[in-house]
Order: structure tokens, then C-alpha cells, then sequence
């Protein structure tokens, strides 16, 4: 006989320990097929493959991906739920426009996130697990060139700080906007000033280490405008270039 016992993720796939007379066999739960075009769907967004404005379709996708209408729908109505897509046209859907004021509000959500974070972690944080961070501070070397890199590593530190608090919400919550966020820098728009990225982060280290409230609430502040100014900067270079509406 057998029964359910603990469920888990191997390699980004569910699976479910069966238990039968004392022994445990693992089998894997295939993930449903709308939620791999989900998620397929979403990265092609979030890297700008689908670019902002772009005009996707239910019929075509089902086309694209083998499948009847349903998975893509049910895949389509999650992306809309995280404002990624809105409807558009008869069963068409129209990948959501960059606004320099959701830009702007992103990167106000991101400050009052991390400033909470970095207050957590200097009340809480032991100095071994504040100190472990400059191993994802540091850049490699030879020094990545490519924007995606870039934008990894960026990702990887600001993540890794937030995963010290064991707060998987606050970790969901930073996940989704860094992905939103990152949209406009993959359209490759704006320049990555690399050693100074390394610096505010070794530098953000240093703050927690030292127990420096107002220290690091103010580093994660100035991250924040450097970026939105950036943004601004590189719209006035070219403000033909870039997908982006007003508003």
C-alpha cells in the first residue's frame, strides 16, 4: 500500500515521496503545462525577448508551444495578475509598457524593502553570516563586460542579503520587483558603473558589520537614486530608443 508523504523540488521539478511498507520511493510530479509556459512566458518578458508593447496572442502561442488554447490562457492570466501583460484585442494580450513612474515606484518599493532588511540584520545577524556576504560582493575576475552578467551578480548580492533575514516573503517580495526592475536594464539602455557597484556593496557589508543603522539605510537609498538617475540620464540621450510611456 501506499501513501503520501513529504513533497519537495529536485532540479525545478515537484516530487513526492510514496511511502509503502517501510520504504520510501521518490517520484516526480510533472509541473502543469500552463505553468511551464508560465514561466517560459515571464522570462522572455523579464529578458526584453518580448519587448515592452509587444503584441502576443493566444492562437499564436498555442501554436508555438503544441498546446490547446487553455495552458496559455491559464498561463497568460497569472502574467496579468503580476501586470506583465493586459488584454488587448479579441483573445490578444499586449506585454506591458515600461512607465518611468512604475520605474520610479519600483525602486521606492526596493528602498523601504532592503532599508527594513539591513534593520533586521543588524539586530539579528550574526557577524559569521554578515561577513559571508563579501564572497558575493566581490566581482570575479576577469571582470564579467556583459550586461546580463552584470545584472546577475547585482541580483545575486541584494538576493543573498535578503535570504539572511529566513524571511521567504520578504525574499519573494524583493525577487519580484528586482525582476520587474530589470526589464529596463535589459534593454541594454543603461551603463553599469562596475567597480562602483563592487564598492557600494563591500561598503553595505561594512555597515552591517559595524551595527550602523543610519550607515546602510542611506547606502541602500543612494543605490536607488544612482539608478533612477541613470534611467533618466539614458532617456535623455535617446529618448526615441526606448519603449517607454509617460505616466
Amino acid at each position: 500500500m501506499l501513501r503520501c508523504g513529504r513533497y519537495g523540488m529536485v532540479g525545478g521539478r515537484m516530487t513526492v515521496q510514496m511511502q509503502k511498507v517501510g520504504m520510501e520511493i521518490e517520484a516526480e510530479v510533472p509541473q502543469a503545462r500552463w505553468a511551464q509556459i508560465y514561466a517560459e512566458l515571464r522570462r522572455r518578458i523579464i529578458s526584453c525577448e518580448l519587448a515592452p508593447g509587444a503584441s502576443v496572442s493566444e492562437v499564436a502561442l498555442a501554436r508555438e508551444y503544441s498546446v490547446s488554447p487553455t495552458p496559455v490562457r491559464d498561463a497568460l492570466s497569472r502574467l496579468r495578475q503580476e501586470g506583465l501583460v493586459s488584454p488587448a484585442n479579441g483573445r490578444s494580450y499586449q506585454v506591458t509598457p515600461i512607465s518611468l513612474s512604475d520605474f520610479k515606484g519600483l525602486g521606492d518599493a526596493r528602498f523601504i524593502l532592503e532599508s527594513g532588511v539591513v534593520r533586521m540584520l543588524i539586530a539579528e545577524a550574526s557577524d559569521q553570516a554578515i561577513d559571508a556576504l563579501s564572497a558575493i560582493a566581490r566581482l570575479p575576475n576577469p571582470v564579467p563586460t556583459e550586461a546580463a552578467d552584470l545584472i546577475g551578480l547585482n541580483r545575486a548580492f541584494h538576493l543573498g542579503v535578503a535570504k539572511l533575514t529566513g524571511n521567504h516573503r520578504i525574499v519573494s517580495m524583493l525577487t519580484r520587483i528586482l525582476d520587474e526592475s530589470e526589464r529596463l536594464f535589459n534593454l541594454g539602455i543603461i551603463s553599469w558603473p562596475v567597480r562602483h557597484l563592487e564598492e557600494t556593496h563591500l561598503e553595505l557589508i561594512d555597515a552591517l558589520r559595524r551595527r550602523d543603522v543610519d550607515r546602510a539605510v542611506a547606502i541602500c537609498l543612494q543605490e536607488t537614486q544612482e539608478t533612477n538617475q541613470r534611467v533618466i540620464e539614458a532617456l535623455l540621450r535617446d529618448p526615441g530608443r526606448i519603449p517607454i510611456v509617460a505616466g
